[in-house]
């Protein structure tokens, strides 16, 4: 410590004979270049990253913790540079310390209070600290950013097997981004009633997936509980899935979704049907499709009613109509047929994806507000070459008012998917829209 003190106070007295020297002609002209700046990033480098007697480079995570544990404003760049270096680095387990490291103040909960029936809230809870959370994250895209670009580069020189191995670590670093997405987006987090921290848990599945555990504070009604309420939950965050694979992950979802949700029934290659059936409007399918699902469901014990009911779902024009005469329970057949609904629109985004050769990572919530299953999409090797090759062609920017960017095609999928069900039909628009997102 004295040694790396007495290193800091001359690498500072350096900084400060050369910012002195930089006030010239009325303004500061930094030497971007001076060796003081470089000189401090290796100490807060050399605090954070230790060598190990094997010779392997490990991580101080308390060094980690002290770091996040100051005001985000009084963290340096420097220090964030390092801070996101290690996450990008660190152990999958040891991603719950930068979690923990970024709540902000705890608030304490221990009320009851009576509404018909006695409610009790016991717990703590603490709001992500967004300011560090993404200072760190604009530094991983920055990192995601660059090894696209020395992918692109493996890529056209024709070495094919770095270009694998560089995807292979974008892939982990997307992984870690949609992280820090999906705890920004969860906000909250809760604990044991008065302890230091909030409960998470990140660890890594046999299948390579992020599994997040945390605690969410509950009210609860009744008898007065012994503990604090709270409600252990977890978030999956798949693999990052390339290009022409994502419509075949999320077929395989939707597969077993439906199948899961239909309880027993076998979707066997109907599901590829969902997929290629498209038309006008948000959602249209073949309706032989829906004769073989009504056949086939009815042959399952305790099904048959469900089997009569979607053998009565025709798609008229761009919405559902019911025919709702023979069902015992409306609400039970439109909820029905609104789930089908979702997970067909949800393979039609992927195959958009995937003819943009983008990256998504699936994110699976089991929380007590939310339940979804959701996107978390990124540019891949090709997608901005693609999105050139559209604003090449007049017939298709015409047809869609306007040029086409990257925003549009992440952030706005549905919106996509609407113009290519629109112009399919014309075999100019339609085919050159499909030659750009077939080409490889």
């Amino acid at each position: 410590m004295f040694a790396e003190g007495t290193a800091i106070r001359a690498t500072v007295e350096s900084a400060l004979d050369n910012i002195t020297s930089s006030f010239y002609d009325g303004e500061y002209h930094p030497d971007m270049n001076a060796g003081w700046r470089s000189e401090i990033y290796d100490i807060y480098f050399n605090r954070v990253f230790r060598i190990s007697e094997s010779g392997e480079l490990t991580i101080d995570m308390e060094e980690v913790e002290k770091i996040l544990r100051k005001d985000a404003g009084k963290i340096t760049s420097a220090e964030y540079d390092v801070l996101a270096l290690a996450y990008l680095m660190a152990d999958d387990e040891d991603l719950a310390v930068f979690m923990q490291g970024m709540m902000g103040e705890r608030v304490d909960y221990n009320t009851s209070w009576y509404a018909s029936t006695m409610n009790y809230k016991v717990y703590s809870e603490w709001r992500i600290d967004k300011e560090k959370l993404n200072e760190i994250r604009v530094r991983m895209k920055a990192y995601a950013e660059a090894e696209l670009q020395v992918i692109q580069g493996y890529s056209a020189a024709g070495n094919g097997d770095a270009a694998l191995e560089c995807e292979i670590e974008r892939g982990a670093m997307l992984q870690r981004m949609t992280l820090l997405d999906v705890i920004s987006q969860i906000g909250a987090f809760s604990g044991e009633y008065e302890v230091d921290y909030p409960t998470i848990s990140v660890k890594k599945s046999e299948g390579g997936e992020l599994v997040l555990g945390l605690c969410e504070g509950l009210v609860v009604s009744g008898g007065k509980p012994t503990g604090s309420t709270l409600r252990n939950s977890t978030v999956i965050i798949s693999k990052t899935v390339n290009g022409e694979d994502i419509g075949l992950v999320q077929s395989n979802y939707a597969g077993y979704a439906l199948t899961n949700y239909f309880g027993g029934y076998s979707l066997g290659n109907d599901v590829g049907k969902f997929a290629v059936n498209k038309g006008k409007g948000k959602v249209k399918i073949d309706k032989q499709v829906f004769r073989n699902w009504s056949n086939r469901i009815k042959r399952i014990p305790g099904k048959e009613k469900l089997g009569e009911a979607i053998g009565y779902i025709p798609f008229v024009g761009e919405g559902v109509k019911f025919v709702v005469d023979t069902f015992e329970n409306k609400k039970d057949a439109e909820r029905k047929v609104q789930f089908i609904a979702e997970e067909i629109e949800d393979i039609n985004v992927a195959i958009l994806y995937s003819g943009f050769d983008c990256c998504v990572n699936f994110v699976d919530f089991d929380l007590a507000n939310n339940n979804n299953h959701e996107f978390y999409p990124y540019e891949g090797e090709s997608t901005d070459s693609k999105i050139a090759d559209f604003n090449k062609e007049d017939v298709l920017k015409e047809a869609l008012s306007t040029e086409l960017t990257r925003e549009m095609v992440l952030e706005n999928p549905e919106d996509m998917v609407e113009f290519w069900q629109r112009v399919q039909g014309d075999n100019k628009v339609g085919g050159k829209f499909r030659k750009i997102l077939q080409s490889r």
